[in-house]
């Protein structure tokens, strides 16, 4: 029996030899990870173009057609639900029978923003049945075709339209490099808590509250300082979010809280004076510290609640007196936008080894916010790494993928996850797309991955420690392996119009993303909080963001 063991291990043994000598490399260890985090759309949203894409077969692509055929609704897919009843206490819909619609054409630079907060996704979701997306309401702050916060007009139902090739960056890096069918959101709701999990693995605010499945759920309430929200560590203590989290059997839904048939409830908290909105928990660049590896996150300000490293203490180190964030790796923390392309073309060739970049608002894919500018942008981040006299297209991987839904209709349904951690997760679907040298044209994987499998390449990549963190790292399915299937291929450059000046604005003139503030500048890095007035939807009592 020990021949035969022996035997068969050198038998398996050869054959991977033979197999990657005949091209089918060992994943490499890539000594840079660039992740791209871009904003609020779907595959059926953002990606209907691949369908019609030169020499793609649109079989492999798991993309629901918009049934649009010369402008006419002709074979509608889409399930939604005609004359049912709404709750908008419970996010649920009850009656009603399900009929479909098609997706109809809506510019990136739309000008109304569906919901996507947590109580949006209950209500899309709709108990598995993904037809809830009809009672999704939309903010109207910015559009001139939407009214009563969208009430009956669908507006969830819609496909982005390649006009003047506007997306055609995002497409061919679909068709030239990696896709993946199923990339899911970690969370069920909107950009602050996905933020936080694609940074740190968990929204919430300790490691013992994620175990407990205790997730800071939304965008933060809206307290204004200099026109924006300000979220994080150095939140005043109005600030407030709201946290999901498992309802005891047999107890009563606590007032004020708002309490799901799923069993959880959804309960509002403030930094008081406790700051609790200060996170204080390991994150990915815990690891990375800890290993000696350098990392950077660009963000457009200190302000955006984009800007996760903003909300973790180890990070920040908060200072109350002056306002200021002091810890050392708070340094790592870049608001200027024009120096991503600016470290990656840098003639001493010191990229971190791991970077994350967020776009400005304008230059993000986010509805009402967006100019249209996010394909360029990202195209010319992906540009400068192929064409990099540091050799970086060798030894750099780019992941590049959206922090949630942004409230747009998508078919494939999400595998929510057994237990109390399903109370927040998994959310809908968002596009992903994979840039490496080692990536095989045409790559389409259907493997189920989330922010988390992101997080474990890298810790398998930089040998942290595979879920060391032991959040969505190690909750994920899989990584990012599958997308890394050939010997070092040559770069193919992404065409693509220039950048807009608006996507490298110097800091401080950027647009605050996502928090629908009132223009203005963003607050500089040594401002001291202090709340001022709300913008003209909390003065009418609505929430400042979803």
């Amino acid at each position: 029996m020990k021949l035969v063991a022996q035997t068969l291990f050198l038998f398996l043994g050869l054959g991977l030899v033979l197999a990657y000598s005949q091209g089918l490399q060992a994943p490499p260890k890539f000594k840079h990870v660039i992740v791209v985090f871009q904003e609020n759309r779907t595959p059926d949203n953002l990606f209907q173009g691949l369908l019609t894409w030169p020499g793609i077969d649109p079989k492999k692509y798991d993309i629901q057609p918009s049934g649009m055929v010369a402008g006419t609704c002709k074979n509608p897919q889409a399930p939604s639900i005609a004359g049912g009843t709404y709750d908008p206490a419970t996010c649920s819909i009850t009656g009603g029978t399900q009929e479909n619609r098609c997706l109809e054409p809506q510019p990136l630079a739309g000008g109304y923003d569906p919901s996507h907060s947590h109580c949006a996704f209950l209500t899309m979701y709709d108990s598995g049945k993904m037809d809830g997306a009809g009672f999704v309401k939309d903010n109207c702050h910015k559009a001139k075709n939407c009214t009563g916060n969208g009430a009956g007009q669908f507006l969830s139902y819609k496909f982005t339209p390649n006009i003047q090739h506007l997306l055609d960056p995002y497409l061919q890096i679909a068709a030239e490099y990696g896709w993946a069918n199923r990339m899911f959101q970690t969370n069920q709701g909107p950009s602050f808590p996905a933020h936080q999990y694609l940074f740190g693995g968990t929204s919430a605010q300790t490691a013992a509250d994620d175990k407990k499945a205790a997730f800071i759920a939304e965008n933060p309430g809206g307290i204004m300082i200099a026109h924006h929200a300000y979220p994080g560590c150095l939140s005043p203590p109005q600030e407030s979010n709201r946290v999901v989290s498992p309802l005891p059997s047999g107890e009563q839904c606590p007032a004020g809280c708002t309490c799901y048939s799923n069993g959880s409830k959804e309960c509002k908290i403030t930094q008081g004076t406790e700051h609790n909105l200060c996170f204080d928990h390991p994150t990915l660049a815990t690891l990375l510290d800890q290993h000696q590896l350098s990392w950077k996150y660009y963000a457009p300000s200190q302000g955006s609640i984009w800007n996760a490293p903003h909300s973790i203490k180890e990070v920040c180190q908060p200072d109350y007196t002056t306002g200021k964030c002091t810890g050392p790796d708070y340094n790592n923390v870049d608001f200027n936008l024009n120096h991503v392309v600016g470290d990656i073309n840098d003639s001493s060739c010191k990229l971190a080894a791991v970077s994350w970049v967020i776009p400005d608002g304008q230059c993000s894919d986010h509805a009402a916010v967006s100019r249209a500018g996010g394909p360029a942008w990202v195209a010319s981040i992906v540009n400068a790494v192929g064409q990099s006299k540091c050799n970086y297209w060798k030894d750099t991987a780019i992941v590049i993928t959206w922090d949630d839904w942004g409230g747009w209709y998508d078919h494939a349904k999400p595998r929510v996850l057994t237990g109390i951690q399903g109370d927040y997760q998994l959310g809908f679907r968002v596009p992903l797309l994979v840039v490496s040298a080692y990536t095989k044209p045409g790559t389409v994987s259907d493997a189920e991955r989330d922010f988390g499998s992101i997080l474990r390449f890298i810790e398998e990549n930089f040998s942290l420690g595979v879920e060391s963190l032991g959040f969505a790292d190690a909750r994920a399915r899989h990584g990012l392996d599958e997308f890394f299937n050939q010997s070092a291929g040559d770069f193919r450059m992404i065409q693509a119009p220039p950048v807009p000046p608006f996507c490298t604005m110097a800091p401080g003139q950027g647009v605050a993303p996502d928090d629908d503030a009132e223009e203005g500048p963003a607050p500089s890095t040594s401002d001291v909080p202090q709340p001022q007035r709300r913008n003209r939807r909390q003065r009418q009592g609505q929430p400042v963001a979803n």
